[in-house]
């Protein structure tokens, strides 16, 4: 899946402020960048919900980080077999923009943040 991502090499985003607050308020749950980047996309993902972001933005992370074990690439290519490694990358990076905003306004709102709340139960 070497080409899942269109050849992108960086994480950019606009609210990097975002992922700081959540990473410094809930360090149990995010005691990286990387976690609160990876319930962000998740977010976005099962609620199919995107917010734009611009690539001239500040870049958080590598994307050989984001996904070595190769889950956030496939998952990507199942739901939207037809979108280039680019389409997939910048659906990735909107997913992820409008979960972290998500997750911030609730840390926000209630100073902790409950994961428990975007489990979705199985048949």
């Amino acid at each position: 899946m070497s080409d899942v991502w269109g050849g992108a090499a960086k994480v950019y985003t606009g609210s990097r402020h975002m992922y700081e607050a959540v990473q410094r308020q809930c360090p149990e749950l995010f005691p990286r960048i990387l976690d609160a980047f990876h319930l962000a996309a998740a977010i976005g993902i099962s609620e199919d919900r995107r917010k734009p972001f611009q690539r001239d933005t500040p870049e958080i992370l590598n994307m050989y980080s984001v996904d070595p074990d190769d889950v956030l690439g496939p998952l990507l290519v199942a739901l939207f077999p037809d979108a280039s490694g680019n389409e997939r990358y910048k659906m990735l990076m909107e997913f992820a923009e409008y979960g972290i905003e998500r997750i911030y306004q609730e840390v926000r709102d209630t100073a902790t943040f409950d994961p428990s709340r975007y489990l979705i139960d199985a048949p």
